[in-house]
C-alpha cells in the first residue's frame, strides 16, 4: 500500500508522465538542440540541506548553492569562457563533512591564428586555483600544494569521507609529475603523500584513503592506458590494460569504488578477462595486495553489469546496475529495492534514474533522471517523507518543445535470432500516412543504443522523420556471445541484422519503405556506406560521419599506430580480420571497393585530426566515388577529432544534414 502512496505523492508533485503532444510543431532549432546545459554537476551536501551546482547563462557560468530549507539560491563563484579563446571555467565541485564545499577554477586562455575553432592554437596560458568554503561562501581558503614540487592542485582522488578535515588530490609540479598531496580544507595547507611522474594519469585509493594503484599512459601510443598496482616493497606492477575509446572493445577492468577491506576495490570485468564461466560482465572484488580477482559478487542474468552503488563510508555493495532499455539498479536490501522500484515507477519505467548523490544518513537522494524525450533533470527524493522535489531541467530551452518518445521494437532476424531496437516516430502526419525513415545504427560496434536522450534523434524526429536504432549482433551490453557473434561480420551478419529490423518496420506499416535514408557515425558510418554499396536503390541518401570505408587500410593503420602486439590491434584482428591473411574478406566488405554500385547520393563528414578512424578513410572514399562519377560531398573539419566536436562544427554538420535530407528525402 505504501508503494502506491509514494507514487501518488510523487505524481502529484511532478505530473511527469503526461503524454507528448500529438500535433506537429515547429522543428526544434539546431542551436537549441546543441546548446550547452544550463544546470550541471549537481551534488548534495552531507547534511542533505544544500545542493550545489553549476548554472550557465550564455558563455558565463557560476557556482550556486541552494538551501533546500529556505529555497534561497546564492551564487558563489562566476566564470566565463568560450570554445574559441578559452577563459575561466569551474572544473569540479564537491562536498566534505560539515557541509564544506570545494571548487576548482581553471584559467585557460588561448591564442589562435584566426577567429574560429578550426583555426590553429598558437599559444596558451593556464593556471588552476582550488577553494574550500562554507555553503554561504564564507571562510573561503585556497588549497595549495606543498612548497617543494607542487604547482597547483588538480583532481580530488579521494574525499576521505571518514576524515572531516582532509582530501587527497593530484598535484602537478612544474615538470608535470603527478604527486599525491593531503590537503587540509580548513587551512589550505598540504602534506606530501606520494611522488609521481609524468606518465601518471590518476590514482586509486581504498576505503582507508591509501593509494593502492595508479593509471599510466603507455610508452608507445597516447591511446594506451594501463592500471598498475602499488607494491608493498615499493614500485608498481601492471595488472590491466584499461585503454578505452569508442572503437577499442573496452577495458580489461573498470574500477567502481572501494570495497570494505584494505587494498580492495569493486570492479566490472568482461567475462573473457574474469574466467568466471559467465556470459555476462559482472561485478567482482579485486585485491591489489595479492593482485587477484575474486568471484562475482553481483551479476544480472541477461545484461552486462554497468556499475554499482557502494556505501562511501563502509564500502558495502548496495546495488548492481545495468542497462536494459533504460538504466536500472537492483538493490540487495529488499526495502531499498522497493523504494527504488517506486521511484522508477513515477517515471513509468521509461526513464533512466540514477542516484547522483545522497546525504550522509541516506535519507535524501539526489536523482538524475533522463529519457528518450527528456534530456534530463535533477530531483530530490526524501526517503522518509516519500516525497520528491523538482530541482530543475538540465536544458531549460528543451522543456515542452515537442520532443518525441522512443519505443522498443522487437523483431526476428533472418536466421531466427530475436533482436530489438528503438523507434522514434515524429508527430502524426495530417493524412495519417507512414513517415519517411532515417536508419541510425550506432558506432563501436561494441557499444549499444538504449532509450535515453539523443540530440541527433530529436533533430530528425522533430523534422518529420522516423528514426530506427537497432541493436544488432556485435553490440555490447547483452553478454559475450551476443557481442562476439559480430566478430568478422562487418558487411555480413551485423549488416543483415540492421536490414532485417528495417524490413520488419516496413512490413508492420510503421514507416514508408520507399523513402529511407541511412545515417551513422564511426562504425555506424561504415554501416551507412555499406548500405549504399550493397542495397541498390533501397535508400535515397547516405550520410557517414567519421565512417570506415576501407577495412584493410584501417587494419594496417591500426597495426602501425598501436603496434602489432598491442591488445588494441589484437582486438581488431578478432573483430575485423588480418590485413594480409583476411585480405579477400576485408576487400569484399569495404565500401571503397564497391563505389560503382552506389546509386544514392552520399554526404560525409570527418575531422582531420581523428585518432580513431583516420581522415583518409573519408578522403579516399570521396575520391573513389568522384572517380566513379557518383554524387558525393565531403566536409572536413579542421582540428577536430573523432567525436565531441566544437559546438560550431556540430551545428554546421546538422545544418548540412538538414539541407541534404530536404533535397533527397523531404519529410513532407
Amino acid at each position: 500500500m505504501w508503494k502506491n502512496a509514494v507514487r501518488a505523492v510523487v505524481v502529484a508533485v511532478l505530473a511527469f508522465g503526461a503524454a507528448p503532444p500529438a500535433l506537429a510543431r515547429t522543428p526544434v532549432p539546431i542551436d537549441t538542440l546543441t546548446d550547452v546545459p544550463v544546470l550541471t554537476s549537481a551534488t548534495l551536501s552531507p547534511s542533505g540541506r544544500y545542493v550545489a551546482y553549476l548554472r550557465r547563462q550564455g558563455a558565463a557560468h557560476f557556482l550556486a548553492v541552494k538551501d533546500l530549507q529556505t529555497g534561497q539560491e546564492r551564487g558563489l563563484i562566476s566564470a566565463r569562457a568560450t570554445q574559441v579563446f578559452g577563459g575561466t571555467s569551474i572544473r569540479w565541485i564537491g562536498w566534505k563533512d560539515g557541509d564544506r564545499l570545494l571548487a576548482s577554477v581553471q584559467m585557460l586562455e588561448l591564442t589562435r591564428d584566426g577567429p574560429t575553432v578550426q583555426d590553429n592554437v598558437t599559444g596558451y596560458r593556464a593556471s588552476v586555483a582550488t577553494f574550500a568554503m562554507n555553503p554561504d561562501g564564507s571562510e573561503r581558503v585556497e588549497l595549495r600544494g606543498t612548497q617543494s614540487r607542487s604547482r597547483f592542485p588538480g583532481e580530488v582522488i579521494d574525499f576521505l569521507p571518514n576524515d572531516p578535515d582532509h582530501v587527497l588530490v593530484v598535484v602537478r609540479d612544474a615538470a608535470d609529475n603527478a604527486d599525491v598531496v593531503r590537503l587540509n580544507i580548513r587551512t589550505g595547507q598540504g602534506t606530501p603523500v606520494l611522488d609521481g611522474d609524468r606518465s601518471v594519469l590518476g590514482y586509486v585509493t581504498d576505503r582507508h584513503g591509501q593509494v593502492i594503484a595508479r593509471y599510466v599512459r603507455g610508452a608507445l601510443s597516447s591511446r594506451e592506458r594501463y592500471l598498475e598496482a602499488r607494491l608493498p616493497e615499493g614500485g608498481w606492477q601492471r595488472v590491466a590494460d584499461v585503454s578505452f575509446d569508442s572503437m577499442s572493445g573496452g577495458a580489461e577492468m573498470e574500477i567502481i569504488g572501494p570495497a570494505p577491506e584494505s587494498g580492495q576495490v569493486y570492479v566490472v570485468v568482461p567475462p573473457e578477462h574474469a574466467n568466471s564461466g559467465l556470459d555476462v560482465q559482472a561485478v567482482h572484488i579485486y585485491d591489489f595486495r595479492t593482485r587477484t580477482l575474486g568471484a562475482p559478487v553481483w551479476r544480472h542474468e541477461r545484461y552486462d553489469a554497468a556499475s554499482a552503488v557502494i556505501n562511501p563510508r563502509t564500502g558495502e555493495l548496495e546495488a548492481g546496475c545495468y542497462v536494459a532499455d533504460v538504466f536500472r539498479c537492483e538493490y540487495l536490501d529488499p526495502a531499498r529495492q522497493a523504494l527504488r522500484a517506486a521511484v522508477e515507477g513515477v517515471f513509468e519505467g521509461r526513464s533512466s534514474v540514477r542516484v547522483q548523490d545522497r546525504s550522509a544518513d541516506g535519507q535524501a537522494w539526489l536523482l538524475h533522471v533522463s529519457g528518450s524525450d527528456d534530456p534530463g533533470g535533477y530531483y530530490l527524493f526524501d526517503t522518509q517523507a516519500r516525497s520528491m522535489t523538482d530541482l530543475g531541467p538540465i536544458y531549460a530551452d528543451l522543456v515542452d518543445v515537442g520532443l518525441r518518445p522512443a519505443e522498443r521494437v522487437d523483431y526476428t532476424a533472418a536466421d531466427g535470432t530475436q533482436l530489438h531496437g528503438y523507434l522514434t516516430l515524429p508527430a502524426p502526419r495530417a493524412d495519417g500516412s507512414a513517415p519517411p525513415l532515417v536508419v541510425l545504427p550506432h558506432g563501436g560496434p561494441a557499444v549499444r543504443d538504449s532509450m535515453d536522450y539523443s540530440p541527433w534523434v530529436q533533430f530528425l524526429a522533430t523534422r518529420g522523420y522516423a528514426v530506427f536504432q537497432p541493436n544488432f549482433r556485435g553490440s555490447k551490453g547483452f553478454g559475450a556471445a551476443f557481442e562476439h557473434a559480430g566478430d568478422r561480420q562487418w558487411g555480413r551478419l551485423m549488416q543483415s541484422d540492421v536490414e532485417d529490423g528495417v524490413q520488419s518496420l516496413i512490413n508492420a506499416g510503421r514507416v514508408d519503405g520507399g523513402r529511407m535514408c541511412m545515417m551513422g557515425a564511426s562504425y555506424g558510418g561504415y554501416v551507412a556506406l555499406w548500405a549504399g554499396a550493397s542495397t541498390g536503390d533501397r535508400y535515397r541518401c547516405i550520410i557517414s560521419i567519421a565512417g570506415v570505408s576501407d577495412q584493410r587500410a584501417i587494419m594496417r593503420w591500426e597495426r602501425s599506430t598501436a603496434g602489432a602486439e598491442s591488445r588494441r590491434y589484437r582486438y581488431w584482428l578478432r573483430n575485423q580480420g588480418h590485413p594480409e591473411t583476411d585480405a579477400e574478406y576485408l576487400d569484399e566488405t569495404s565500401p571503397i571497393r564497391r563505389v560503382a554500385d552506389f546509386q544514392a547520393p552520399v554526404l560525409m563528414f570527418h575531422g582531420d585530426q581523428d585518432p580513431i578512424v583516420p581522415f583518409e578513410q573519408s578522403r579516399d572514399m570521396d575520391a573513389a566515388l568522384r572517380g566513379a562519377r557518383k554524387n558525393v560531398r565531403l566536409i572536413k573539419f579542421e582540428n577536430e577529432g573523432h567525436s565531441g566536436w566544437y559546438t560550431a562544427n556540430e551545428r554546421t554538420m546538422l545544418r548540412e544534414v538538414e539541407a541534404f535530407l530536404n533535397q533527397h528525402l523531404p519529410a513532407n
